[in-house]
C-alpha cells in the first residue's frame, strides 16, 4: 500500500499528499484478516470432524 493518499482539488487543480494514520490501514486491512481467519476456521472444521467424504481408492485392493 501507498504511504501517501492523493486527493485532487478542484480550484486550484492540483493533487494535495493526504497522510494515512496507522489506524485508518488497521481499519481498512482488518475485514480481510478476519474474512481469512473465518474461512480457515471453518476448512478447518470441516476436514476435521469428517464432514468432507472422499472416497480413496486404495491401489490394490478390491471392492
Amino acid at each position: 500500500m501507498a504511504k501517501n493518499k492523493y486527493i485532487f482539488d478542484p480550484e486550484s487543480l492540483t493533487y494535495i499528499a493526504v497522510d494515512v494514520s496507522l489506524k485508518a490501514r488497521a481499519k481498512k486491512f482488518l475485514p480481510y484478516v478476519l474474512a481469512g481467519g473465518f474461512v480457515g476456521i471453518v476448512a478447518y472444521l470441516v476436514m476435521a470432524l469428517g464432514l468432507f467424504n472422499a472416497k480413496r481408492k486404495i491401489a490394490g485392493t478390491a471392492d
